[in-house]
């Protein structure tokens, strides 16, 4: 199998990622093969990546690139990550915490007089809820005096992303997803009172470099030549120490708005049902024996977690509900799960995007699911967003070749609140109908039924 060109690399002249089986290189150009020498040999890479802080780094031997058409000076290898995700589809706590591991590289770097040349949020990637560096060639010698070339990126990506939920209460998401390079300083001064602005870190940080790139649009060059040199080191570790404390102290803005935030608490099932349920679970996923479970409508992750010590090796949890993804996100980092929580619109999930609609991958393209658990979700999109049952299940079985998947009867007290300020346009939404479609597709192993209300639990494997 040839070498793959990776479709994110390709504005970094200094070096292009490619795969092959599986396996990530790393090609190292003649433009990118002097700071290489210059970074390997400091050990901060090695270093850092003991850590888990960046992604694991190993030299080999460039004739393992055997396409006349490449000639790279240096080849690397990194570990293959089975799941990428982006910026637009992490919760608030994670675009945090991916915020301070830059900051603390950024800092420790610099003391070894090193530098990194920019701060993308799409040079992190999690694994379960542990961030981790993975573009090892952004990282230069320092050069004295030098400013942070980085800064109106890590802004635009981290700093005002996290702003908009801790000071106005609304989401990045949708807008980031919108706009792949973050949220532009401008917009969000727009949308803050006067009176915020007056803080000192929000001037220096949002309303400062606003003004300062409207003086540039207008080709006011001159106010901006004192910024372009001769800051000294002792000031660039200030400000990211500053960034680090006050980043470290946000807290998204309490929202009323929450659907599943307490879903331990306000679900309908009674105990013995809830054992039926995590039982049904259980088995299948002993039976199974899945490395990688997506489980679409995770909630706080109770079933995650329960499927990870059933014996997946990882699970991929979607849900729309933010302080859901919070708390699942706590719950990762809390009981050390390899459990990666998502924010996921299950009728309008992410798209292929950024340059040649290759750039960044639609959620269908990175799938990687041996088996998929839709527990308490096909309503929502089925109900809530007038999505046809056999579409529905047609979507669910291209997830991955096996799952359980939880249909919910019109008889459920959850289903009735859904319906209650609507009309019923849903003839043909029934048990029987479900069935009959689900075994046009799929062979089914068991089914169960878990609650007073008829709710059924439906174990699939693919046809």
């Amino acid at each position: 199998m040839s070498l793959i060109p990776d479709p994110a690399s390709f504005r970094d002249p200094a070096g292009r990622i490619f795969t092959k089986n599986k396996r990530i290189f790393r090609l190292i150009s003649d433009r990118g093969a002097h700071n290489y020498q210059l970074v390997r040999d400091t050990n901060f890479i090695q270093k850092m990546a003991g850590l888990g802080k960046i992604i694991e780094t190993l030299e080999v031997d460039p004739v393992i690139i055997d396409d006349p058409a490449l000639h790279p000076n240096y080849v690397v290898e990194h570990p293959f990550l089975p799941f990428i995700s982006y910026p637009y589809e992490w919760c608030f706590p994670m675009l945090k915490k991916a915020a301070l591991l830059h900051l603390d590289l950024q800092s420790q770097a610099l003391e070894g007089n090193l530098m990194f040349s920019d701060a993308s949020a799409y040079n992190i990637q999690f694994k379960g809820p542990r961030p981790t560096f993975i573009d090892s060639l952004s990282i230069q010698p320092y050069q004295e005096g030098q400013i942070w070339e980085g800064h109106r990126q890590f802004c635009e990506q981290f700093l005002n992303p996290l702003l908009l939920r801790s000071l106005l209460g609304v989401t990045h998401n949708s807008w980031y997803r919108g706009n792949l390079e973050g949220i532009p300083s401008d917009e969000l001064c727009k949308m803050l009172p006067w009176y915020k602005k007056l803080s000192r870190n929000l001037f220096l940080h949002v309303a400062l470099p606003s003004r300062l790139n409207n003086l540039a649009k207008n080709e006011k060059a001159d106010s901006l030549s004192s910024l372009n040199h001769n800051l000294p080191k002792e000031t660039l570790t200030k400000i990211f120490k500053q960034l680090y404390s006050w980043i470290s102290n946000l807290k998204p803005l309490a929202s009323s708005n929450s659907t599943w935030g307490n879903y331990d608490f306000i679900h309908c099932y009674e105990s013995e049902e809830i054992i039926k349920k995590q039982n049904f679970i259980t088995h299948f996923i002993q039976k199974t024996k899945p490395n990688t479970v997506w489980d679409l409508g995770c909630n706080t992750g109770e079933y995650s977690e329960l499927a990870l010590g059933a014996g997946a090796s990882q699970v991929i949890g979607f849900d729309f509900d933010q302080s859901a993804l919070e708390k699942s996100f706590e719950r990762a980092e809390k009981n050390n799960l390899n459990f990666l929580p998502l924010f996921f619109d299950g009728a309008n999930p992410s798209p292929e995007q950024g340059w040649n609609c290759q750039e960044r991958k639609s959620l269908m393209n990175r799938k990687n699911a041996d088996a998929v658990l839709a527990l308490a979700f096909e309503h929502h999109l089925a109900i809530g967003r007038n999505i046809p049952l056999d579409q529905f299940i047609d979507w669910l079985v291209n997830l991955a070749p096996c799952g359980v998947v939880e249909f919910i009867p019109k008889e459920d007290p959850n289903l009735k609140l859904m319906l209650r300020l609507r009309k019923d346009i849903f003839d043909d939404y029934n048990e029987e109908s479900f069935r009959n479609i689900l075994e046009k597709k799929c062979r089914i192993v068991s089914s169960q039924t878990i609650s007073k209300s008829k709710r059924m639990l439906y174990w699939f494997e693919r046809l």
